[in-house]
Parts: C-alpha cells; structure tokens; sequence
C-alpha cells in the first residue's frame, strides 16, 4: 500500500513538472517584443512641423539586443506600396554609442542607444524627419535581432503605416502641383520671349531713328552744292559753274550708300519681325495650350473640391480602420496566445486521462490491499486452526496409544 501511493504521487510530480516546462517555454517566447510607434499619429505634409518613428525593445529580460533597424516603403504613384525597401537608420551592438544615420537622408535626425540590462530607456532607435513631404510617408518596419537564453540569434519585427489625413486629395495635390510647375515654367519662356521681342524693336526703332537721322544730315549738304558759284576767269586760276557737277557728283554717292544701308537694314528688321512673328505665333498656340491646361486644372480643382466634400467621412473611415487594425493586432496576439494554450490544454488533457488512469489503478490496488489484509487475517485464523489440528492430532494419537494400552489390559 505504501509503495503505491509512493507511485501516485510522482506521477502527480512528473504532471506539474511537465505543466511548469510548458509555462515557462511560453514565457520564454514572450519574454522579448519590438514595438514601433509615430508622432504624432497623423502627418499632414506641408502642415505638419516634422515627425518620429521610434523603434524600441521591451521586456528583454533573458535576451540581449544586436540590431535594431528602421526602414520604409514608399507610395508610388499609384497609391500603392514599392516593393523597394530602404534603411533610414541602423544602431548594432559594436557601436551602441553611435546609431547610424542613411546618407540619403541627411536631414534625418537620428537617436539610439542599445542596453544589455533594464535601463529607463532601455534600447530604443528614433528618426525625426523634419517639414514631410509626401515622399516621406510608408510603410515603416522596425527589424530587431536579438540572441535568447539558449544563444540563438531571433528576429523580430513590428511595422506601421503612415498616411496622411487626406491620402487621395495628397495625390491629386501632387499631380496639380506638377502642372503648376509645368505653367510656371510655360510663363517665364513666354515672358523671355517677350522681353527677347521687346528688344528686337527697341532695336530696330533705335536703328531707324539713327538712320533717318543720318540720312537728313547727308541730304542738307547736297542741297547747297547744287547752288552755283560766281565764275571769276583769270589768268592763274579757272573757276566755273562747271566744277559745280562734279561736286554734286561726289556729294551724292555717299546719299546712295546709306540708302543701300537702309534698304538693308529694313531687310533684316523684316526677317527678324518674321522670326518675331513666327515666335509669337508659337507662343499664342503655347497660350491656346495653357488655356486647355488651366480647363483641365479647373476640372481638377473642381475634382478636389468634391474630393474635400468626401473627406470627412474618408478621415472618420481610415480612423476606423486604425482602430479594426488595432483590434486585429490584439486578436492575432490572442489567437497565438490560444493556440499556445490549447497546445498545453491538449497537454493537460492527456495529463489528465492519466492521472484518471492511475486513480482507478490506485482504487483496484487499494481494494486488492484491503483484501490482502482480510487474506491475511484469514491465513493467521488457519494457522492457528493448523496448530490446533496438529495439537488435536498429537492428542489423538495419544488417545490411540491409550486405547492400545487400554485393550491390551482388557485382554486376559
């Protein structure tokens, strides 16, 4: 009896044991988690001052941090997520006291710092990005490797996506602030070509007004040479009308120069005024262009508007979705922590079988005990009645002896 209640109760030893190791690998599993947060929780580029991502390690008691990682995927201009993952900053176990900023980010402000104990702090990674755009919102994923308590190396991971409040009007806003930029750069060619024709006229009227100038000043001088002189004969020197053409000869093939040159300056003045026009012409077809342009950017603007209209019930929409997603996390959390605890309630169930196997061998093991003892009882009231029987056997055979001595004085 005593050695099967012994046996009963390490089988209830082996049960707790086994319901301890089970308890503890799930404690083991939890003991270490990557947490990412943002503030604030909604960016509005161009509004908001600058934002953080905080990448931290909490409940790290028996593991101890190698790597925390901070890294993005971007909207492309679809709406939807790149495949592209890019690092924005890295902090590792040799250098703790210096996280690592991306050189592609250099307004990024970058802080970090890896604990191997429980500090107040703890291990944490943080990027500020200051004045976002709407390149900067994403997918943000913080990447942690830690080695546990048996010195294996395991990863964990927490991401969180950032939009704006208004992620559709965003899109719109990009694609009206290209075609302003399109219409800026459209006006300044327009205004250079203008100033450019401004110049040309200015020019040419200069050019004109110098050679119509030039032309009067040439003409008075003919004039007077035409006017005939006195004629004096004398012996010494001959003087005449006659000398009178051939001045006017000479004074006159300067006049035909500067016609030439007028007519030639006229010449280019037309061609430039054809290359003026030509321009012009362009630049009116440029400004029918930009007139269809700003149709489609009232279109658009339009488009925004009713955009705006639907945006309260979108930002009321997206903030339940954050909170389904949080309720989500939970229950993927709890779903896991189910599953482990159905994997353990299997455990126990088996666990139980056996001990319900065991107490009903313990209950035969008892009654067989019980009878043993009435087995034995029994077996102690038979040696007596054997001792008895051999006494009463003895006496018997006493007896026999007697009656022989008895017959035998009987007998003459």
């Amino acid at each position: 009896m005593g050695r099967s209640r012994i046996a009963v109760t390490n089988v209830w030893n082996k049960i707790n044991m086994g319901i301890l190791i089970v308890a503890l690998a799930l404690l083991a599993v939890a003991r270490a988690e990557v947490v990412i947060t943002v503030t604030p929780e909604v960016v509005n580029p161009g509004l908001t001052p600058s934002f953080a991502v905080n990448c931290a390690l909490v409940e790290m008691e028996e593991v101890k941090i190698v790597t925390l990682t901070i890294s993005r995927q971007t909207f492309g201009k679809d709406g939807m997520l790149t495949l592209k993952k890019e690092v924005i900053a890295k902090i590792d176990a040799m250098t703790p006291q210096a996280p690592l900023p991306s050189l592609k980010y250099p307004s990024v402000t970058v802080l970090g710092a890896l604990t191997s104990i429980e500090s107040e702090l703890g291990s944490y990674l943080t990027a500020v990005w200051p004045n976002p755009r709407l390149e900067d919102l994403g997918l943000y994923t913080c990447d942690a490797t830690v080695v546990g308590e048996f010195g294996v190396l395991e990863p964990l991971t927490a991401a969180l996506q950032i939009t704006s409040a208004n992620p559709v009007v965003d899109r719109v806003l990009v694609a009206l602030v290209a075609l302003e930029a399109k219409l800026d750069g459209f006006n300044q060619t327009l205004v250079s070509f203008q100033t450019q024709l401004d110049n040309v006229t200015a020019e040419a009227q200069l050019r004109e007004a110098a050679l119509s100038e030039q032309l009067a000043t040439t003409a008075a001088p003919t004039t007077t040479t035409t006017t005939a002189a006195p004629t004096t004969v004398t012996d010494e020197t001959t003087t005449s009308a006659g000398t009178t053409p051939a001045e006017t000869t000479t004074t006159a093939a300067p006049t035909a120069s500067i016609i030439d040159q007028l007519i030639l300056a006229l010449e280019i003045i037309t061609v430039r005024l054809d290359t003026v026009n030509t321009t012009v012409t362009a630049l009116e077809d440029k400004v029918t262009a930009f007139e269809a342009v700003n149709v489609t950017v009232s279109s658009l603007e339009e488009k925004v508007t009713a955009l705006e209209a639907v945006n309260d019930t979108v930002v009321v929409l997206e903030e339940k979705l954050v909170a389904f997603e949080a309720v989500n996390a939970s229950v993927v959390v709890i779903e896991e922590r189910l599953v482990a605890l159905e994997a353990v309630n299997a455990s126990v169930t088996a666990l139980e079988e056996k001990v319900t196997t065991f107490e009903s061998i313990n209950a035969s093991v008892v009654v067989i005990e019980e009878k043993l003892v009435a087995l034995e009882t029994v077996n102690a009231s038979v040696t007596a009645l054997e001792e008895k029987v051999t006494a009463l056997e003895s006496i018997n055979a006493s007896v026999e002896v007697l009656e022989e001595k008895v017959a035998a004085l009987e007998s003459p």
